[in-house]
């Protein structure tokens, strides 16, 4: 017992250390856009949350994660719930919805339509690429999913194929889900914006509420 205790001493105090020198390492960070990498900032506030490092540090790195999130890939915004092993949805779900967040709110105060119109479709495509891939997680509640689908502003989607994908694959992971909650999910797919081989595809989907076909029939 003794030794074991030693031990768990030893990695607190490691993982005390880890945690400082992180934390340091955000608070020399600049705060203006693209001084760093996405790429770096994201795996830093990566192991910001795993080490639990202070609450105000973390935010400033998801404010500057914020500010150029159309530069990010999938795989570094793929970051699993920390602590492991609990019934939680296995991705940081809730993470990715306040760096989405703080995208949107970079780009409203930014008013330059069509810089913005860019950048916000590649964050739409990394956004529908991440909904993907969580989609087939059975432990993710549909409020966080739906949450995440309609984070964005309707014009960030020229075409909502990607998220249409998103949606049938959460569907077909959580088969237990309602009539009602089928309903309020599709709301965020725009029928009009799927392309003709979609459409024909959601036209014979028996995942998908009989008014979202009627939709997609009368679109056709």
């Amino acid at each position: 017992i003794a030794v074991a205790g030693e031990g768990d001493t030893q990695t607190e105090t490691a993982a005390g250390e880890q945690r400082r020198v992180v934390e340091s390492l955000i608070s020399i960070i600049p705060p203006q856009k693209d001084c760093v990498s996405c790429s770096f900032l994201l795996r830093l506030l990566r192991l910001a949350v795993m080490l639990r490092a202070a609450p105000a540090l973390v935010t400033e790195v998801e404010k500057l994660v914020g500010m150029q999130l159309d530069q990010a890939a999938l795989a570094d915004i793929l970051v699993p719930s920390y602590p492991y092993g609990r019934s939680d949805a296995a991705y940081d779900v809730d993470l990715v919805q306040r760096l989405v967040e703080q995208f949107v709110m970079q780009e409203q105060a930014e008013k330059q339509e069509q810089h913005q119109s860019t950048r916000a479709q590649r964050v739409a495509c990394l956004l529908d690429s991440y909904l993907s891939e969580v989609s087939r997680d059975r432990n993710l509640p549909l409020g966080k999913f739906q949450a995440l689908a309609e984070s964005l502003p309707e014009p960030a989607r020229a075409c909502h194929d990607g998220l249409y994908r998103a949606v049938d694959s959460y569907l077909k992971a959580h088969p237990v889900v309602t009539e009602h909650e089928r309903k309020r999910l599709c709301r965020a797919v725009d029928c009009g914006k799927l392309s003709r081989e979609v459409r024909l595809h959601a036209a014979q989907n028996e995942r998908l509420p009989l008014r979202v076909v009627v939709q997609v029939l009368l679109s056709e």
